[in-house]
C-alpha cells in the first residue's frame, strides 16, 4: 500500500479511457457470455481528467487508485470482483463512505495497464484517517471461458493505514493488489478469494 502526500497525485486520460462501459460490457459478452448476467457493471479500467469542481467547505478532494502487479495467473481468464462499499475512519468523524455503487473490476485486464485504476474519487471531510474498509459483494473467476464456483472466506476486510485529506487539496493512495497470491484453485476445482494487497 502506497500513500501519496496531497497535491501529488495527477492523472492523464489513456486510449483506453475513451471507450465507454456499455462497448466495454459487448467486448466482455463476446468473451465470456456467463459474465454479463453475474456481474452486469464490470468497469473498464482507465485514468480520467482532475474534476475541476469547486471544493465543498471543511472538505478535500480524495482519490483510491488500484493496481494489479502483473504476475502470470495460470489457466485464468478474468477474476472479476465487485467491490460493493468502501469506507475510511476518521477519529473525529468515524467512518466516511469512499465507495457508494458496486462496481466491478478484472484483475487479470487490470495487470496490462500501465497506469492504475481510479476505483473511488470523493470530497471527504478533511482530517486523519487510520483504517480503509472494503465490502465486497461477489468474485467471479473465469476459466477456459466459463465462470467457476468462486469462495470468499471474508467479504469485508480492514487495513490499517493512516493518512490525511487536507482541506482544499487534493490526495490519493495507491493500493496494489497480487492477483496470484489472492486466488487459489482446490482440489475439487473451486477457487478460493482471499485478497493480498
Amino acid at each position: 500500500i502506497y500513500v501519496f502526500a496531497p497535491n501529488t497525485y495527477t492523472s492523464t486520460t489513456s486510449e483506453d479511457s475513451e471507450q465507454d462501459t456499455a462497448s466495454f460490457l459487448d467486448e466482455k459478452k463476446e468473451e465470456y457470455p456467463s459474465v454479463s448476467e453475474k456481474n452486469p457493471e464490470v468497469q473498464k479500467p482507465a485514468m480520467k481528467q482532475p474534476d475541476t469542481t469547486p471544493f465543498p467547505p471543511q472538505k478535500g478532494r480524495f482519490l483510491i487508485t488500484l493496481s494489479a502487479k502483473n504476475h502470470s495467473v495460470e489457466n485464468i481468464d478474468a477474476i472479476l470482483v465487485t467491490v460493493r462499499s468502501a469506507a475510511g475512519y476518521a477519529p473525529n468523524h468515524g467512518w466516511i463512505a469512499f465507495i457508494t455503487a458496486p462496481r466491478t473490476h478484472d484483475l487479470i485486464s487490470l495487470q496490462s495497464h500501465d497506469k492504475p485504476q481510479i476505483i473511488s474519487d470523493m470530497f471527504v471531510p478533511k482530517g486523519h484517517y487510520t483504517q480503509l474498509r472494503f465490502t465486497l459483494s461477489s468474485v467471479v473467476v473465469i476459466k477456459d471461458g466459463a465462470a467457476q464456483h468462486t469462495i470468499m472466506p471474508v467479504y469485508i476486510s480492514y487495513f490499517p493505514m493512516k493518512f490525511s485529506v487536507e482541506l482544499n487539496q487534493t490526495s490519493a493512495i495507491l493500493l496494489n493488489i497480487f492477483p496470484h497470491e489472492s486466488i487459489r484453485e482446490t482440489s475439487e476445482g473451486d477457487f478460493i478469494f482471499a485478497p493480498v494487497m
